[in-house]
């Protein structure tokens, strides 16, 4: 049994520890053993590539004071043939050209850490041919020279000379005087297949399967390297194909020849043929036209990215007012009729919405937003556009599956994998042809494994795609889910949908397989964990009674209309003072006033100053400014939908008036514990009476609401906190009863956080914990006690208040 390779030692310069582990993830899910060591400065990457050698180095495109460019040079000066893989959340294309043509092996985005491992294994390859390129031109020189040397001496020391010979890389072929061949390298014998034969030039290239590079002409006699050699001409590398019984799969070959004297004229003894193999660098070439190639298209597909955004952002504005407006005029007492022209429109709006998150996928990979589903009512509501779509030769027939379990997926993205399935069918079937969507319950048994690997036992819901088209091949098989691998014309199609539709069903936790042959159609087969929970059936009507409210001044600045009326009237009608302006210019002249505001909420892009600069600029003037950051966009130079680096909260355009209000409360909570962490007062509101006071603690903005607004309207007090430090400052100032927290947090995990929460107070404190990871899976990492109280992420809002409950003791 051969020994496992060993592990690629990794010199990673990063400054997030979590993505440092991310890539740690993503290398050892492909089978890519490494030792990684991490750095964050200039001095630890000086230093660790002084006194170490590296096989790969991965560095972020930007830190705060040393990015992958300096890295470079860095690099250039301490290993110079260390490959540069750039591993960033964000490479424009013109930043990313750039560090290619500083030395850069690849890039890589951190939302893509598929491709991390072929870049690695390409980067590391090419330096390692590079290696064996100098050596071997190197060896070839030495041989060079000592066959110079030795030439006086050649008739008594042809054994010596024959070790030399055979010792080369290269091959080496003589031939005397009458054509006849004499020596053979090793090496000659393993490039061309076969060794010394016993005939002569006429019979070279049928001998040796001598053809041309397009493999279907015999090189003549008088065009062989050799015998141009024996006639005196010094021939430069000539290329050619070698096929024959000993290399059935056919070698690219490079020949030099020289011919062979004592230096008089017209005293030739033979000639000589270096013989060496191109296939490799040949394949590398491709290798590279290909990354050329995939460079452009992603250059396109960036810029197409960029055009969506800009019409996403302008529709999401359009939306905030048609969605908002409705939900508002549906907090009004309308008639019943009225009441249901209201549900259409509102409804039609967050189709619309969903279309946007559409376009914005255009730009950069969206985040999931899992809820239990039926497979069944979505793809009922998709086959009226999919019978639009793939035409009327084509007959589509839907067998949905009876009594169908529940899945757990993002439905606007699960529309996407059907989506980009039926058209991929409808271009396989141009003639027309059957595709069948069918769905069925499907339980695997614990013997499967070897019928499916990776699928572990238990109940799932299959989702199968079947087309009556022209199928493939294996090798196409092999490829059809590698980014930009298309079968189709040029312009006809990206090459990215089956890639799209491998990484959402992975996302979700699915498996896909796919069976096709070349004649015979192909089926999609994909399988998604069956749920116990059942689909909502129905959206609540109670709008404007869910509004979170408050009493605090707020400063808006929005330039468009729509939007700006709608915030006003929403966090007016949830009881705030609102003053209103429409540019950052006349947003400074309040905050530089006396008047106190407590929340700024401002859109990102506007027309002079951008509103993270605005945010930046009130910051200074109010230190600990509770600041939201809004825009229809999908990126907003630099605001995450989480958390931003400068503790600004971001709300995704189009904004609903539930949403803005949740979110407006959030963020002065959060505001406010940061405030007295910083002043130790304890200075707030005073608590209200209630039943039980909860403390939820998640870094994700999305969780902390969502579970705040489910327990608020069970009756709880909430208080929300973004990490274990505000958890504890708010402990140290507010009576708590129990403590909904994340299991994996930044800086400290959930049962760290409530261990010391407990010390502080001197008591049991209840605890209820949450997290993405099942419960086996966190204890058998050490995070969490078998027999701690927990809900697994995501759960329904009945599920969390039952389990908040249990853990009461009610």
């Amino acid at each position: 049994m051969s020994e496992a390779p060993s592990p690629l030692r990794v010199l990673h310069l990063e400054d997030d520890p979590l993505d440092v582990e991310l890539v740690r993830d993503a290398l050892e899910a492909e089978g890519q053993a490494v030792e990684i060591t991490h750095v964050e400065t200039r001095p630890a990457f000086e230093a660790a590539l002084a006194s170490n050698a590296w096989d790969v180095i991965l560095a972020d495109y930007t830190l705060p004071s040393f990015g992958a460019i300096d890295a470079l040079a860095v690099r250039a000066r301490l290993a110079a043939d260390t490959p540069l893989v750039i591993v960033s959340g964000t490479v424009g294309e013109e930043l990313a050209i750039d560090a290619m043509r500083a030395g850069a092996s690849d890039y890589v985005l951190k939302d893509r850490l598929g491709r991390l491992v072929p870049a690695m294994s390409r980067a590391v390859r090419e330096r390692d041919d590079r290696r064996a390129r100098i050596e071997a031109e190197e060896e070839t020189a030495r041989h060079a020279e000592a066959l110079a040397a030795s030439r006086h001496l050649l008739a008594a020391q042809g054994d010596i000379l024959e070790l030399v010979v055979d010792s080369m890389a290269e091959g080496v072929v003589v031939a005397n005087a009458a054509g006849r061949l004499v020596l053979f390298n090793r090496a000659a014998e393993e490039i061309l297949g076969r060794g010394l034969l016993d005939v002569g030039p006429e019979s070279w290239s049928e001998a040796y399967g001598c053809f041309h590079t397009d493999g279907g002409r015999f090189f003549a006699v008088e065009e062989l390297p050799l015998v141009r050699a024996l006639a005196g001409e010094r021939v430069e590398p000539v290329e050619m194909l070698i096929r024959n019984e000993g290399r059935p799969e056919g070698v690219r070959i490079e020949v030099m020849a020289r011919p062979l004297g004592d230096g008089r004229v017209g005293a030739r003894q033979g000639a000589v043929a270096v013989i060496r193999d191109v296939t490799e660098q040949l394949r590398h070439q491709k290798e590279l036209l290909q990354a050329e190639a995939q460079l452009r298209q992603a250059q396109k597909m960036e810029g197409i990215g960029r055009l969506a955004g800009g019409i996403a952002h302008d529709f999401n504005n359009l939306l905030s007012g048609i969605i908002g407006f409705s939900e508002l005029a549906l907090g009004l007492e309308v008639s019943e009729k009225a009441r249901r022209y209201l549900e259409q429109i509102h409804g039609a709006g967050e189709k619309a919405a969903g279309l946007t998150r559409q376009l914005l996928a255009f730009g950069r990979k969206q985040r999931l937003a899992p809820r239990v589903v039926s497979l069944n009512a979505i793809l009922e509501d998709s086959i009226r556009l999919l019978e639009r779509l793939i035409g009327e030769d084509i007959e589509l027939v839907f067998d949905a599956g009876a009594d169908l379990a529940s899945v757990r997926v993002d439905p606007h993205q699960l529309e996407q994998v059907i989506l980009n399935l039926c058209v991929n069918a409808r271009d396989a079937m141009p003639d027309g042809g059957r595709l069948l969507i069918e769905t069925a319950n499907e339980l695997v048994e614990p013997d499967a494994g070897s019928e499916r690997p990776g699928l572990a036992p238990g109940r799932y819901v299959r989702l199968s795609v079947a087309d009556t088209g022209v199928g493939m091949d294996a090798a196409t098989l092999e490829q059809i889910f590698e980014p930009f691998f298309t079968t189709k014309a040029v312009g006809k199609g990206t090459g990215l949908g089956l890639a799209t539709v491998h990484g959402i069903v992975k996302q979700s936790g699915g498996h896909l397989w796919v069976d096709s042959r070349p004649g015979e159609g192909t089926v999609f087969r994909i399988v998604f964990p069956a749920v116990a929970e059942r689909p909502a059936t129905g959206k609540s009507t109670r709008f404007v009674a869910n509004l979170q409210r408050g009493d605090e001044r707020l400063l808006v600045v929005e330039d468009d209309d729509t939007v700006a009326e709608l915030a006003r009237m929403c966090l007016q009608t949830a009881g705030y003072t609102v003053e209103l302006v429409r540019n950052a210019e006349d947003a400074l002249r309040i905050l530089e006033g006396d008047a106190p505001i407590d929340l700024l909420l401002t859109d990102v892009v506007m027309p002079g100053m951008r509103g993270t600069e605005l945010a930046r600029r009130a910051r200074e003037l109010h230190p600990g400014l509770a600041v939201i950051l809004m825009s229809g966009y999908a990126e907003t130079g630099g605001a995450d939908p989480d958390s931003t680096g400068d503790g600004f909260s971001f709300l995704q355009k189009p904004i609903t008036p539930r949403v803005l209000s949740r979110c407006v409360r959030e963020t002065l909570a959060v505001s406010a514990a940061a405030v007295m962490r910083g002043s130790g007062s304890g200075l707030g509101r005073p608590a209200e009476v209630a039943p039980a006071t909860v403390l939820v603690v998640d870094d994700s903005l999305t969780v902390r609401g969502f579970a705040g607004e489910v327990l608020e309207e069970a009756g709880y007090r909430v208080l929300l906190a973004e990490s274990p430090a505000e958890a504890l400052a708010l402990g140290q100032t507010r009576s708590i009863d129990l403590i909904l927290s994340d299991v994996v947090m930044p800086g400290m995990t959930g049962p760290e956080l409530v261990a010391a929460m407990r010390e502080s107070t001197s008591g049991a404190l209840p605890v209820l914990f949450m997290s993405g990871y099942t419960q086996s899976a966190a204890t058998g990492q050490g995070l969490l006690g078998a027999d701690e109280a927990f809900i697994e992420k995501p759960f329904s809002p009945e599920g969390l208040v039952s389990r908040v409950g249990e853990a009461l003791g009610r």
